[in-house]
């Protein structure tokens, strides 16, 4: 899927991030994510992959892996770190780290 620069800036903008931030989790420059939000230059599927990937907070090993999402909060879920499963202990200090940085957003 590709995204078009009104929806990055919208994504962007509920996830109160701002495009320098975006810009550091992305590897493309600040202005770069300031000219496809204006529509003055065209997003790249590679551009666009990437900002996918950032909102998403995974960064595959293999960029050109698909991911898929999980809600931590789920117990059912199973979490891997470099294909390892994640022991339950693991997975609550992953799930108390996660929420301290979300409170920070706050």
């Amino acid at each position: 899927m590709l995204l078009s620069g009104e929806q990055i800036k919208q994504l962007r903008n509920a996830r109160r991030i701002s495009q320098v931030d975006l810009s550091r989790a992305t590897g493309l420059s600040a202005s770069l994510i300031s000219s496809y939000e204006a529509g003055t230059r065209n997003v790249t599927q590679e551009a666009s992959d990437k900002i996918a990937i950032a909102f998403n907070g995974i960064t595959p090993i293999n960029p050109a892996e698909r991911t898929q999402t999980a809600d931590l909060d789920d117990d059912k879920t199973l979490v891997k770190m470099n294909g390892i499963p994640l022991m339950p202990a693991e997975k609550a200090l992953l799930k108390a780290l996660a929420k301290a940085m979300l409170d920070q957003r706050k």
